[in-house]
């Protein structure tokens, strides 16, 4: 929290204000949704997988007959996912996903805050690509 406290003081342009993270959550739910425009793909914001978590983004890949339908849950990680109890619960939150056979992607907020529309898309289609390959060995 000092840290934190200091970082605003100096104006350091990785500090963002509350309001600023949501509206990296919208960006890259947007850029999700821009990106699955015209397919089978739904793409939502905020919802609550198993009534247990709320999920930034989440992606839901229509089956193509071979196996289930697969979902993706893309996460930003805003200042609070610096600190070590919420590092280690999203940690163990993702491994009960996967074991429930749902992916998480996470993008960090201030990494995003770097990048174009084109290059956060271009860091998901790489994330799912690494995701279709783990299902194919299955």
């Amino acid at each position: 929290m000092e840290e934190l406290i200091s970082r605003r003081q100096k104006g350091d342009g990785y500090y963002k204000p509350l309001e600023t993270q949501s509206k990296m959550k919208e960006r890259m739910h947007e850029v999700v949704k821009k990106r699955f425009d015209d397919t089978r793909v739904e793409v939502h914001s905020n919802v609550h997988l198993f009534d247990l978590f709320e999920s930034d983004v989440t992606i839901l890949i229509p089956s193509d007959g071979d196996r289930s339908d697969t979902t993706i849950n893309i996460e930003v990680n805003d200042i609070d996912h610096k600190n070590e109890k919420k590092r280690i619960f999203c940690e163990r939150k993702d491994k009960y996903l996967k074991s429930k056979d749902i992916f998480v992607l996470r993008m960090d907020a201030f990494r995003m805050n770097e990048m174009k529309d084109i290059e956060v898309e271009d860091w998901m289609m790489s994330g799912l690509e690494l995701i279709g390959s783990e299902l194919s060995r299955r």
